[in-house]
């Protein structure tokens, strides 16, 4: 009786409510059981807001990145160091002050991996000195020195094919010190001055004697600005200006020997 007494009582309490009374009601108690629903992290979308990189860690994840290091571990070169020689020219007013002549010198290249290398190298030649005008003549030697400093890049070759793919191309960049040393015919001193200057250029490695060493081609623009490059050349003997701005850069073509380490 007690228990249809109450029924009976909140039957007639909620006849007696209005119908936006009741709405608030509803929001009021139903609101809190529907946002703790939505904040349940039950669908996969959430999954992601939670990662724990210790629980969810997958050791597929770097399998890409390690059988590469594998790879360069096992069949790339740490270290290779070379003998280099070839012919160098110039350009602008230089060629016509300074002859083409030879140059020698080595190359050490060290390897991060397959794509990419540091490299440091040294190169000297002597070239002949000639100035010719009409009050003038003067007859010597240069000597070009070049201390380099740069970064090769080899060529991705897994879309060429496989002979194209075996000269491994690459593009190198850097920096070099030039070191230039005027001797004259007709004195007994030198003059000396030196630079720093960009260079770039392309080649090609050969792999030889199973891969123990390589035969390399070699073509590399040096950019030097020294600092008479703006001003006429002075005459020795007159120490009159002559109308001659030595301007001009150098070109060498390289070929190399090397070892790998």
């Amino acid at each position: 009786m007690q228990l249809l007494s109450i029924q009976s009582r909140l039957f007639d309490f909620i006849s007696q409510l209005s119908t936006k009374k009741i709405f608030v009601l509803f929001f009021f108690f139903a609101a809190p059981l529907f946002c703790k629903a939505q904040s349940s992290p039950t669908d996969d979308s959430d999954k992601g807001d939670n990662f724990d990189p210790f629980a969810d860690y997958s050791e597929y994840d770097q399998t890409a990145q390690e059988e590469s290091d594998i790879y360069f571990l096992r069949h790339g070169r740490m270290v290779n160091i070379a003998i280099s020689g070839g012919l160098r020219s110039f350009t602008d007013v230089l060629k016509t002050l300074y002859s083409s002549g030879p140059t020698y010198g080595l190359a050490i290249n060290y390897f991060f991996d397959l794509r990419f290398a540091g490299y440091m190298g040294f190169l000297t030649g002597d070239h002949a000195f000639q100035l010719t005008t009409d009050t003038t003549q003067l007859n010597g030697n240069i000597s070009m020195t070049f201390m380099s400093l740069g970064l090769k890049y080899y060529f991705d070759t897994d879309f060429l094919i496989r002979p194209i793919a075996q000269l491994n191309p690459y593009w190198n960049v850097g920096l070099n010190q030039s070191y230039r040393t005027l001797s004259l015919s007709s004195s007994d001193t030198s003059a000396q001055d030196s630079t720093l200057g960009l260079e770039v250029g392309v080649g090609i490695e050969i792999p030889i004697l199973r891969n123990e060493a390589y035969f390399g081609l070699q073509s590399s623009y040096r950019y030097f600005s020294f600092k008479d490059e703006t001003q006429n050349l002075i005459d020795p003997d007159s120490l009159l200006p002559i109308n001659v701005k030595p301007s001009g850069d150098s070109l060498d073509i390289l070929v190399h020997l090397g070892l790998n380490f």
